[in-house]
């Protein structure tokens, strides 16, 4: 239903690169080390790669499913649970995705108010990005792509942490697992909202040519994006003491105050700034993806439903004008995300073998 794509709008297998990859870079948002590290202390880089791990195994699931099927999540709900209860798994993972584009859109606002503009309107910014992520939509997945592209740009803020090393203290690393299995474990919980992202491309499988070939370039994103966020938490270990590192709301923000480069007197406004290539291909990918939820749900043209959604994302992120609200909405992402990933990813994985053992 719905996933006749003509060839010539078929993307190549790296292009599933980019939409992971962009999408895992999202929600952690400079702001992980600190819950993680209140949790598992001078231990968070190990659970850190132990998630990288899981979302390992987790996409494998995913292409089990994608495979086995030859379809997009939308089509294999309705496939396993028919058209009513099927189009109602749909619909929450919309709202999934809107969580997810609001969620990020709304965190960066915060931070450019906090640390660049105080008297800033939310609704200016909020506008001005949704317009410029409506445009990109309008313009195909392979625009879209090509947005999330530039979210590779953010490895190149890993640099900067050279010029905190005369500032690093290797002995804030010490003891090395000094914290129980179940202290890990809770840090698991805690972490497993930096890796999502990684589920859009149940809904973007129809759309690539020989689209298991995709799945090695999905694993290399999950892997390129362990290694931002296993630098970004050793960094953040080796410069802040535990009790410090616990009070930082944006730890890496914090950092890049004490760089000091020529004709850049505040390079935090650099750092900041350049968080907007992590939001724009994260709001692009979700409104392209709610759009086309419901064109398939619906037969509703994707330019009509993306002015409705863009409406949407713009009440939701309003709604999140301030930092506790903000962290109560990741919050219920977190959990949200950890329904689909440790829940409903297996429980369909199962079906999915099931049938195929059935059929043999």
């Amino acid at each position: 239903m719905g996933n006749n794509i003509s060839e010539k709008y078929l993307l190549s297998p790296y292009m599933a690169f980019f939409a992971a990859h962009c999408m895992q870079l999202g929600v952690g948002f400079l702001t992980f080390q600190s819950a993680i590290t209140k949790i598992a202390g001078q231990d968070a880089w190990i659970v850190v790669i132990l998630n990288g791990l899981i979302f390992h195994v987790v996409i494998w699931m995913m292409y089990r499913i994608l495979n086995s099927e030859k379809k997009d999540i939308i089509s294999i709900n309705q496939v396993f649970f028919g058209r009513w209860i099927g189009n109602l798994l749909n619909l929450l993972l919309i709202g999934y995705l809107l969580l997810f584009g609001g969620t990020v859109l709304g965190t960066f606002i915060e931070i450019v108010q906090v640390w660049m503009f105080p008297d800033l309107d939310t609704w200016i910014l909020n506008l001005v990005l949704l317009l410029l992520a409506s445009y990109a939509v309008y313009g195909g997945l392979r625009i879209v792509i090509g947005v999330c592209f530039f979210s590779l740009f953010q490895y190149l803020l890993l640099f900067i942490y050279v010029f905190l090393v005369p500032y690093f203290h290797i002995s804030n690393f010490l003891p090395i697992m000094d914290h129980k299995v179940v202290e890990l474990a809770k840090g698991l919980g805690e972490t497993t909202f930096i890796f999502l992202g990684v589920e859009v491309i149940l809904i973007c499988y129809p759309w690539f040519k020989q689209p298991q070939k995709t799945e090695r370039w999905v694993y290399l994103a999950n892997l390129a994006v362990t290694f931002f966020y296993l630098s970004e938490i050793i960094a953040s270990l080796a410069f802040f003491s535990k009790d410090q590192l616990i009070k930082q709301i944006w730890p890496s923000i914090s950092q890049f105050q004490f760089v000091q480069l020529p004709y850049i007197e505040r390079f935090e406004v650099v750092g900041v700034s350049s968080q907007l290539l992590r939001v724009l291909p994260i709001l692009c990918l979700c409104l392209w993806s709610v759009s086309r939820i419901t064109k398939l749900i619906t037969n509703i043209r994707l330019t009509a439903t993306v002015p409705i959604y863009a409406v949407l994302f713009f009440i939701l992120v309003s709604l999140l004008s301030h930092l506790k609200v903000i962290d109560n909405a990741r919050l219920l992402l977190s959990y949200t995300g950890m329904a689909i990933v440790y829940a409903y990813i297996p429980f369909m994985f199962l079906l999915v073998m099931i049938k195929k053992v059935k059929t043999e």
